[in-house]
């Protein structure tokens, strides 16, 4: 008889998290912080590489900057909160972007908190602490599948642009109703 041992029973779960971040200096800062945590961290550091490791992994948490080149943070937000796969994935803006305006746009993008980067981050420790202990196990599981395939950077783009599209048309529809 072969013995299998039954990991969830014998050591807790690790939380995954994935890590978007294009400054290599701020990614291994940040990434050292959480792992010295507690936390299994996976990085990328762009939005595209990210999301093909979302879409592989299902992340228990999202972590991303907001300025970068190609795709911003806001719309990584809004793409992975509008796609049925990875819509219940919590994600968490990091950025040095601190004004009214940028926590609007932040929250309106879906995103599950905004948190200014600070020397040591320990605001982003105690979200992620609060953000996954009160993620249901149900959603969680979703990290223990995998996707059939992951997107291509060109499916991402397409998925991207048909979002942005939906929006404007609906914000053109509101403002014809709104004269």
């Amino acid at each position: 008889i072969l013995y299998c041992p039954d990991f969830s029973l014998s050591r807790p779960m690790t939380n995954q998290l994935l890590l978007i971040e294009d400054s290599p200096t701020q990614l291994i800062t940040i990434r050292k912080r959480l792992e010295s945590a507690g936390y299994e961290v996976m990085s990328a550091r762009t939005v595209a590489e990210g999301l093909v490791l979302a879409y592989d992994t299902r992340p228990d948490l999202i972590i991303s900057d907001i300025v970068m080149s190609e795709i911003n943070g806001y719309q990584l937000c809004r793409l992975v909160k509008s796609d049925p796969e990875l819509s219940t994935t919590p994600v968490i803006l990091l950025t040095k972007l601190d004004g009214s305006v940028d926590r609007f746009w932040g929250m309106k993008s879906g995103a599950d908190r905004f948190i200014p980067k600070e020397p040591g981050f320990p605001s982003l420790l105690k979200a992620c602490k609060e953000i996954l202990e009160s993620t249901p196990q149900a959603e969680k599981v979703g990290s223990l599948t995998r996707s059939k395939k992951s997107p291509s950077a060109e499916e991402l783009n397409s998925r991207l642009n048909q979002h942005l599209e939906r929006l404007l048309f609906e914000a053109s529809i509101i403002d014809e109703v709104r004269k």
